[in-house]
Parts: C-alpha cells; sequence; structure tokens
C-alpha cells in the first residue's frame, strides 16, 4: 500500500491567480469552448513540491494544484495526467510560467485540479523519467494526490473525496496505471468516482508486434521506443551501452538527443524512421524473435490490458491515430470485458489523429465528470 506517512510536503508556492475574465479570453483565443461550459470562479494556481519513491530512494517530486475560489461546498478532485514530453522545459510546473494547459477550466468550474510533473521533470529533472513504467508512474501520481489532500486540509479547502482521473497518450496510460494501483492496493484511500484514459497504449505487446513491421515506414516515429528502452535499461539496472540496442551513429548521438533540450520533430529527424537501420542487428534480430528475454518480460509487466477495473471507466482513441494504433484500446477494452469488467466503455473518435484527439476528447470527459460530480 502506497503512504506519504513518511514522506512529507517540502513546499508549496503560489504561482499565480486567473480572473474569470482572463479564463474567458483565454477560452476564446484557444478555442475551448465546448470544455468550458461554466467559468464561475477565479482561480489559485500553486507549485507543490513533494517526497515520492524512486527505485529505492525517496526523492523530491513536484506538480501543479489549480484551487478555485469558491468553497461553499466540498469540491471533487480532478487528477490530469499529460502526454509525452521530451523537453524538460514542458513540465507543467514550468510551462504554467509562460503557456496555458487548458486544465484550468476544471477549476473554474469547481474542481480542484491536480497536475503532476512526473519523475523526471520539474523537481526531479535529474532522474531518467521512467517511461512507462507502471509502478513509478503510479506511486508518483499517487504520492501527489496525497500530499495534494494534506495541503488543502492545511488550508481548510473542503473536499468530498470524489476522485477523477484523466489522461491522453502517455498520461492515458499512467492514469490506467494509478487506477490498477489504487484499485488492487489503496481501496479505501479514496473514492474513485469515473476515469477518462486516452491513447494510452496500454497494451505494450501489442506495441512491440506493430512494430515488427513498422521498419520501413516513413510515418513511424522512433523517439518513443529509444525513450522506453533508455527508461527500461536504466530503471531495472540493466545499463547496458547504448551500442548493445542501437547501431552507429545513433547509439551515439542518442544521448545528446534525449538530454531535455530537443522536441519530438528533432529527435525523429535525426533517428530516421527505418528501425532495422537504428537498431543494433542483433538486438532487432531478437526482439522481434526468440531471444531479449529480460525486455520482453519488462514489456509484459507494464502491459495494462490483464486485468479486470471495476471502477467507472471510459477508454477514448482517435479513428486516425499515427502514433498509437486505435486497435491497441480496442484490445485492451475487449480483454477487460472478457475478465468481467462492467463499468468500461470505448469511445472511437472519428477523422482524428494523435494530435487532434485530446480536446475532442476532454469535450466529452468534461460533461461526463460532471454527471457525476456532487
Amino acid at each position: 500500500m502506497h503512504s506519504i506517512l513518511e514522506k512529507k510536503i517540502l513546499s508549496t508556492i503560489l504561482f499565480k491567480e486567473l480572473a474569470i475574465d482572463e479564463i474567458l479570453s483565454l477560452r476564446d483565443r484557444f478555442g475551448y469552448g465546448k470544455f468550458s461550459s461554466s467559468v464561475s470562479n477565479k482561480i489559485s494556481i500553486y507549485k507543490m513540491v513533494y517526497q515520492t519513491d524512486y527505485m529505492g530512494k525517496i526523492i523530491e517530486a513536484s506538480g501543479l494544484i489549480m484551487v478555485p475560489s469558491l468553497f461553499s461546498k466540498n469540491l471533487a478532485i480532478v487528477c490530469v495526467q499529460n502526454g509525452t514530453t521530451f523537453l524538460k522545459s514542458e513540465a507543467p510546473t514550468l510551462l504554467i510560467n509562460h503557456d496555458f494547459s487548458g486544465y484550468e477550466f476544471f477549476s473554474a468550474d469547481g474542481y480542484i485540479t491536480l497536475i503532476p510533473d512526473y519523475i523526471g521533470y520539474g523537481s526531479s529533472s535529474d532522474c531518467i523519467h521512467p517511461y512507462y513504467d507502471a509502478k513509478h508512474s503510479a506511486s508518483c501520481v499517487i504520492d501527489f494526490i496525497l500530499a495534494c489532500q494534506d495541503f488543502l486540509l492545511e488550508k481548510s479547502i473542503p473536499i468530498n473525496h470524489q476522485l477523477f482521473l484523466t489522461g491522453f497518450s502517455e498520461g492515458g496510460y499512467i492514469t490506467m496505471a494509478t487506477l490498477k494501483e489504487l484499485e488492487h492496493h489503496n481501496p479505501t484511500i479514496f473514492n474513485i468516482e469515473a476515469v477518462a484514459a486516452g491513447a494510452g497504449g496500454f497494451d505494450l505487446f501489442a506495441m512491440l508486434h506493430s512494430l515488427s513491421n513498422a521498419s520501413n515506414s516513413s510515418h513511424f516515429q522512433p523517439a518513443y521506443i529509444v525513450y522506453l528502452i533508455m527508461a527500461y535499461n536504466h530503471i531495472y539496472q540493466w545499463e547496458k551501452p547504448l551500442s548493445h540496442y542501437f547501431s552507429l551513429p545513433s547509439s551515439e548521438i542518442i544521448p545528446e538527443l534525449f538530454n531535455g533540450v530537443h522536441d519530438k520533430e528533432y529527435i525523429n529527424n535525426h533517428l530516421g524512421s527505418d528501425l532495422s537501420r537504428l537498431f543494433n542487428p542483433n538486438f532487432y534480430l531478437h526482439l522481434f524473435g526468440q531471444g531479449e528475454l529480460a525486455f520482453k518480460k519488462a514489456i509484459f509487466l507494464n502491459t495494462l490490458s490483464n486485468w479486470c477495473p471495476a471502477s467507472k471507466l471510459n477508454l477514448y482513441h482517435g479513428l486516425e491515430d499515427d502514433v498509437i494504433p486505435y486497435e491497441n484500446t480496442e484490445l485492451t477494452f475487449q480483454k477487460f470485458i472478457e475478465n468481467g469488467a462492467k463499468n468500461t466503455s470505448i469511445v472511437l473518435l472519428e477523422g482524428l489523429n494523435h494530435s487532434t484527439t485530446l480536446l475532442p476528447m476532454l469535450e466529452q470527459v468534461k460533461p461526463w465528470f460532471d454527471s457525476l460530480k456532487k
């Protein structure tokens, strides 16, 4: 069971406040009209630094807390998990200084909104991000929610203990990992009201299989699989040289490509789209053959389709997704149903790719959450 009894909140500072007219201006500027049906609160945005576990040690991590101005009734909590970023500067606690996330509209309509940075970003930017590692992903979020509850108690901000979870892409995966961990090991900590997970690549074994036919695809984006391999190589303490996985010159330039200052497009352009040339031939042969058992075991351990969620869960995916095939979410949904899930639904969004699905997803998620909020 996760607990922060031995941990603590290290600091909480007020970043900024947004007045209602500022929020309305942002809504019009960024086209969030359908998502922000109600803007009835100004909001205060805090940065929290707290403690969490990473590879057997307690480290500092960080995240955002968005608090609405009206406390006339107990407030529900929505925890939002963002998608993959390769830029350290796009950690939520850094991005909020000069940009707009869109999730402000949850708080403008009366939710406490939490957005964790994840390990490897914000206050933990010196750590290697545990990309698609279910254990660290879930514990980081759960510890953040628990720390935020303590903060809200200290501030005398009333909450009703309803917890909503949502996320897209890597955030969809982390949302699912968090739900699984809460249902299996923390059944009494939260009242999990509803969960919305989008395009998370939940079945990693199926994702690996899809790569076997992607070596010559000009549309494939190798940054994601390289990021995962680097993370697993560290998290599972294999610590093999990059030349074990990748051919020259990629094995030499990858450390610089993934140093946190380059975006996805830059990284993909330097890696190329042909996996057979990117990977060390021996690794490539065993990856899609009989070898690399440790790597495949890690993929199995972090696959999130082989269980039965009990909470109300909606899965979302764009039918034109060019990063994570929508079939992966379909397969996950089918496995959940076969395992006995009674409260899981799937929503496939026509004509939308990976970069255009998030807002239409949120436009459906927000009314659903609203219908359940007490």
